[in-house]
């Protein structure tokens, strides 16, 4: 069950933290990571588009007042960073970079954003002397939160020594690897102390794209609460917020840390953050939640990737109040995933029957609102560089993700399956089964009857880990918001994340070309191997990026659509207009 654990937190953050990039760093030479911004904000209302961001321009932030944020789950929750299990609520926790969010462009929020986008929160600055070795330089004067266990101690080298001894099984106490987190920093053969503020990284082998296992989705607890699992008391960091309540499956409550060091880029002399109190409340229930949304009693759901809101819900409450500010995030999307090492899947005709079965357009106009994209693979068609954009893709590729329900019946015949054939997929009952029922229509149109079995997520997700899925699940794997490497990864024998049952060797040595690439533009030339590969392959029944609307209240902002601390802190509430709308 414990991988069911850290993949119920990977499905809302992957989409949220995950780290991409359009490039990385020489093998040498100093790079600073400035903490400090004078970009710009630039207006906009969508993300993962070529649009800007949104922002309240000439409006100047306020101090004061309360977020109330929805959560879909707050059961079975963590506060260890090296357990993901609740990880997205852990505001309190920071990590060594974190993207600049007043600089990234708006097609990168909520994906995989490049280094150079990057600013130091707890790191100053990184130092990569030769291929095995990166030097990262901390800043000074950061402290713990002032009370038990840390009590306000300074924040050191000793700190990232012990979180990345925990992650990789390298000292401290720890002698396995964590299950989950050492995958995403699996090059990193260990972290030692150079001084008080710097530290040293040595890798299992030079790699091009090294530097971006350092600024992944890692957290940095203290060494004072190695065991403290969903014990809140003892959940301290050093980040702008401090815990100060916690009830199982009810709420979570913050305060702003008054000795927090930060300061926004933006108004250089105002001190983060702006927000007296940040609040999640449970919610499962979406109806509930959009009621409360209408009588501003939440102000929004950050929790995106399960938020279960649809295009005609936003529609529906922008006619009610057309003041609630609406941004389309475009995150992982639906599709079927195969067991691709069991009749009749392991029949590439029979594959590519089910996805031409499709007519993806139509789906488009009909569920989505025209506000989806075109059909993408398991990367996402965002990863400028390292993507192959749908018109650019081979016209016999592009025809196959076309709707051509007469070719399709010629595919299943030549497969064997004239009459079509029954089969099964596994769905939870928080995904979008309206779309699914859609899709199984389709297929019925060329003779495969497709039963759909819904369950709730943790018992889904435990039969997907366990390898126990007969034929095929429902779940979000096109256009994912990892980086390149580790979304095609997903397809290579060994991955956990391999529900396909994938061994195919051709695919193999791709990909080990790419993890040997010595320079980006080899990488990149891989990677785009690899997709069309993988696209051609039809291991998984694609549709497109799913794009989410995300609802704010009109008195939240400053906001962008990234959840972590550092980002919430540059928002404030309009306390006056707030007043004109909670009655």
């Amino acid at each position: 069950m414990k991988f069911v654990k850290w993949f119920s937190i990977l499905l809302s953050i992957i989409v949220l933290f995950s780290i991409l990039s359009a490039g990385c760093r020489g093998s040498s030479g100093t790079q600073t990571l400035s903490s400090t911004s004078t970009a710009a904000t630039k207006p906009a209302t969508v993300v993962g588009s070529s649009s800007p961001v949104k922002t309240e321009t000439g409006i100047s932030p306020a101090y004061g007042g309360t977020l109330t944020l929805r959560a879909t789950d707050l059961s079975n929750i963590s506060f260890d960073p090296s357990n993901p299990m609740g990880f997205q609520y852990s505001i309190h926790i920071e990590r060594l970079f974190t993207p600049d969010y007043n600089k990234t462009p708006a097609e990168l929020l909520g994906g995989w954003v490049p280094i150079e986008y990057y600013k130091g929160r707890l790191a100053e600055s990184w130092d990569q002397a030769d291929p095995l070795t990166i030097v990262i330089k901390l800043k000074r004067g950061i402290h713990w939160e002032n009370r038990a266990p840390t009590n306000g101690r300074e924040f050191t080298a000793d700190d990232v020594i012990f979180n990345f001894d925990r992650i990789l099984g390298t000292g401290n106490g720890y002698t396995e690897p964590n299950g989950f987190l050492a995958s995403w920093i699996s090059n990193i053969a260990q972290v030692t102390k150079i001084d008080q503020y710097s530290v040293k990284v040595t890798l299992k082998s030079p790699f091009c794209l090294a530097m971006y296992d350092l600024v992944r989705d890692i957290g940095i607890g203290p060494p004072e609460s190695r065991d403290i699992g969903d014990n809140w008391q003892q959940a301290v960091g050093t980040g702008p917020w401090i815990m100060t309540e916690f009830t199982q499956s009810v709420s979570i409550s913050f305060k702003k840390n008054p000795d927090y060091y930060g300061y926004d880029e933006r108004f250089p002399e105002n001190k983060l953050p702006y927000i007296d109190n940040v609040k999640w409340l449970a919610i499962p229930d979406k109806t509930t939640f959009l009621a409360a949304l209408r009588t501003y009693k939440v102000d929004l759901c950050l929790d995106v990737s399960n938020s279960g809101i649809t295009i005609s819900d936003a529609q529906s409450v922008l006619r009610t109040n057309p003041d609630i500010k609406q941004y389309i995030f475009r995150t992982e999307g639906p599709s079927i995933v195969l067991r691709v090492d069991k009749q009749p899947f392991n029949d590439v005709r029979v594959r590519k029957a089910l996805q031409m079965a499709l007519d993806i357009e139509s789906i488009n106009r009909s569920h989505y609102g025209n506000n989806a994209e075109k059909p993408c693979g398991v990367q996402s068609p965002h990863n400028l560089g390292w993507s192959t954009p749908f018109s650019d893709w081979p016209s016999d590729l592009q025809d196959e993700y076309s709707y051509n329900p007469a070719r399709a019946k010629e595919l299943l015949s030549e497969a064997g399956y004239s009459k079509g054939f029954k089969t099964s997929v596994v769905a939870n009952s928080g995904q979008d089964l309206e779309l699914l029922q859609i899709l199984s229509s389709y297929f019925k149109d060329i003779g495969i009857d497709m039963e759909i079995q819904v369950m709730d997520m943790p018992t889904m997700m435990n039969m997907v880990f366990s390898g126990k899925i007969e034929q095929s699940h429902f779940f979000n794997f096109s256009g994912r918001g990892g980086s390149p490497w580790e979304e095609l990864s997903n397809f290579r024998v060994g991955n956990k994340l391999n529900w396909c049952h994938v061994d195919d060797p051709e695919y193999e040595s791709i990909l080990k070309s790419l993890f040997n690439s010595s320079t980006v533009e080899e990488a990149q030339k891989y990677a785009k191997m690899a997709e069309l590969y993988e696209l051609g392959q039809h291991w998984t029944i694609n549709l497109f990026q799913n794009p989410i609307p995300v609802l704010v209240a009109p008195y939240i902002n400053g906001y962008t659509p990234v959840q972590d601390g550092d980002n919430i802190a540059h928002w404030w509430v309009d306390q006056d207009l707030r007043n004109s709308y909670v009655k």
